[in-house]
Order: C-alpha cells, then sequence, then structure tokens
C-alpha cells in the first residue's frame, strides 16, 4: 500500500526550481544560453536567478530495484536564492535579455545592463520614465517620455515620440 506524505508534491516540486516573490510576477526574460532568468516584478523589483541548478531533475531520478519504477526525489535543498535589485520604478520595469545579462527600464528614463551578480550599470537616458525595450543583434530600442531611442556599439539615434508601449526588434532585419 503506498501512503501519500501529507503535502503532494506538483510537478514544479519535482522539476524546477521555486522561489517566493515579494510582488505578481508579470514578466520573464531568458538569457541566449538559458542558464539564467529575470523576473520583473509588479512592484518594480527585478528578480535574477543566475545561479545553475545545483540539483537538476536527471541528478535526482531513481529506479526502484523490486518493480523498477522511476521516480524523482525531492530536493535535498533549496535552490539558490534570487538575486533581488529593488526600487527601479512604481511598476513593471520594462526588461530585455541582452547578451548573457539583461537590460531593465527604470522610472528615471535610464536604461540599466544588469549582471547576474546584480551589478548595474547605466547605459542610455531617456527624458522621462522607460515605457518600452527591447535588444537583439547588438541593438538596443528603448522608449520613455517623448523620445524613442536606437542605439549600438557605433551610433546612438533619437526621435521625438507620443507614449510608446512596446518595441520590438527583429534580429533578422537589422544590420
Amino acid at each position: 500500500m503506498n501512503l501519500q506524505s501529507a503535502r503532494t508534491l506538483t510537478l514544479f516540486d519535482l522539476l524546477a526550481r521555486r522561489w517566493q516573490a515579494p510582488a505578481a510576477i508579470t514578466d520573464v526574460r531568458f538569457t541566449a544560453d538559458g542558464g539564467a532568468a529575470a523576473f520583473a516584478g509588479a512592484d518594480g523589483a527585478i528578480l535574477l536567478a543566475a545561479a545553475p541548478d545545483a540539483e537538476p531533475p536527471e541528478t535526482r531520478i531513481r529506479v526502484t530495484g523490486d518493480l523498477g519504477q522511476t521516480t524523482i526525489r525531492p530536493r535535498a535543498k533549496d535552490p539558490a536564492p534570487l538575486v533581488i535589485i529593488a526600487g527601479l520604478t512604481e511598476r513593471t520595469p520594462p526588461l530585455a535579455a541582452a547578451g548573457s545579462g539583461f537590460l531593465v527600464g527604470d522610472g528615471e528614463g535610464r536604461v540599466l545592463r544588469v549582471g547576474l551578480d546584480g551589478d548595474v550599470t547605466p547605459i542610455l537616458a531617456l527624458d522621462g520614465p522607460v515605457t518600452a525595450l527591447d535588444h537583439a543583434a547588438g541593438v538596443t530600442a528603448a522608449a520613455g517620455g517623448a523620445s524613442l531611442i536606437r542605439a549600438d556599439a557605433s551610433d546612438t539615434r533619437r526621435w521625438p515620440a507620443a507614449e510608446v508601449a512596446a518595441v520590438a526588434l527583429s534580429p533578422v532585419a537589422l544590420p
């Protein structure tokens, strides 16, 4: 007879990592190599999950000797904690993956490069809170205040713009 524990494990308990966030998560981006994730919170914070999984599912697979049943054992330890960068803006900050890190827009009109260790470096400035942001093929597009910026390693262009809610770059169409 199989006895079930008082708490039923979910698929996410077995396969994925799970954290408690201080506010609702409204956006998520993964680095190109899938080695890290950034979560945008409704409270204006960014939460970074940068560490590789110390206990991936494939290391927790167990096959019983008597029946040959395959199971995945629960984690022995909690996953590495999230790196939290709080107070960027009063609402969900715009977020984009950029190489091995992330770009985030703040309420002061800055586009910040965020490293996996939580290191924050300003790279662009707009004339109002950043409302939209994207990055592809080395090009960053950001909107805020009354302007739209397109920047790459050699050139930054700025155009007047009304309220922009979203920008999306196609890596196919970029030089």
